[in-house]
């Protein structure tokens, strides 16, 4: 029984660094009902923001990439999403540095990882709500 409460107190650990829905909360002075409005948008948005991230990459367009980038930034640190946040940052500033693409290709594999953990955390969240606090 003791390793169940090691691994679901792991998995809050890992949720909470993906996704603070606290943090969102406190943007949204307490309203729990633009907290869900704001998550039911987050998925569709993070997938427009990094799809952009990807057309950059492929086009090898620093300026467009910098631009995707910052932009998933500030969608991340809106809704709490610390992970995504620092590796699209990472991204930001490679690119204006003038970063090998290889390295801003292997950064981007790095941010589309953290986008599916964030979605996964953000539905399983919505979820939760929805079942009145159960999964």
């Amino acid at each position: 029984m003791t390793d169940v409460r090691v691994n679901a107190g792991e998995m809050a650990e890992n949720q909470a660094a993906v996704f603070d829905v606290r943090e969102l909360e406190e943007r949204c002075f307490g309203n729990s009902e633009l907290v869900e409005r704001i998550l039911a948008q987050v998925e569709t948005e993070v997938e427009h923001e990094c799809q952009k991230l990807l057309n950059a990459v492929q086009q090898a367009d620093r300026a467009l990439l910098a631009t995707a980038a910052h932009r998933l930034k500030g969608t991340a640190a809106n809704i709490g999403a610390t992970r995504i946040k620092n590796a699209v940052d990472s991204i930001e500033d490679a690119s204006r540095d003038l970063a090998p693409w290889s390295q801003l290709e292997k950064m981007f594999r790095e941010v589309h990882e953290e986008q599916a953990r964030l979605i996964e955390v953000v539905n399983r969240h919505v979820t939760r709500q929805m079942n009145g606090g159960e999964v």
